[in-house]
């Protein structure tokens, strides 16, 4: 209930097996635009493969909670500090989305249409993309044009003039500097490989 009332939580602690609904399902119950670390606490784990689908979330074992609570937190703040949010104003209201919620930015008259999961944000632009693509390349938003920014996690296929997106079921076309294919597909690799790229 507090959840739904708009208050704020650094961290959820959740038993997975609990009486009338489970840990995990409880989790999905959760506003989407939830912050908080949500750390999960089972005596079982098994559990672990379907607590890694719930990313960014973490298992901890009731046997051993205190040592594990400590190395949980730790680990929970070295991976937000590793998925820092793309930041910027709109209507006077500050925004934060994570990187991973963007499929592509793309800028038009000095604005950035930015193309998340939960709709499109036009806000003007403060910099370029290739910096920003510089800032982001760590979580993989990559200048494929020079009015396109990408996130290679989105990545679908690719030809000479354009690269396809699969935007959570919907494929959308962006084009494709000249000559840049081979950079877009190594950048890509090396995404998927986890060593991140050279921008």
């Amino acid at each position: 209930d507090d959840l739904l009332q708009g208050y704020n939580f650094d961290y959820i602690f959740l038993d997975i097996d609990m009486p009338d609904i489970t840990g995990l399902e409880l989790c999905d119950k959760f506003p989407k635009s939830l912050e908080a670390a949500v750390i999960f606490v089972s005596a079982h784990m098994r559990y672990q493969p379907m607590v890694d689908k719930k990313y960014p979330a973490l298992l901890i074992s009731k046997t051993s909670v205190q040592a594990s609570f400590d190395d949980a937190i730790r680990a929970y703040k070295a991976r937000l500090d590793s998925l820092h949010p793309f930041e910027f104003s709109e209507n006077g209201r500050g925004i934060r989305i994570p990187c991973k919620d963007i499929y592509y930015i793309t800028m038009c008259d000095h604005h950035l249409m930015i193309n998340t999961n939960r709709g499109c944000h036009n806000v003007p632009a403060y910099r370029g993309l290739k910096e920003m693509g510089q800032s982001f390349a760590d979580q993989g938003l990559y200048s494929c044009h020079k009015s396109y920014l990408i996130n290679l996690r989105f990545y679908h296929t690719s030809d000479c003039r354009s690269v396809s997106l699969n935007c959570d079921g919907k494929i959308v076309k962006i084009p494709l500097s000249r000559g840049k294919e081979a950079a877009l597909k190594a950048a890509y690799l090396n995404y998927m490989l986890g060593d991140g790229y050279a921008y």
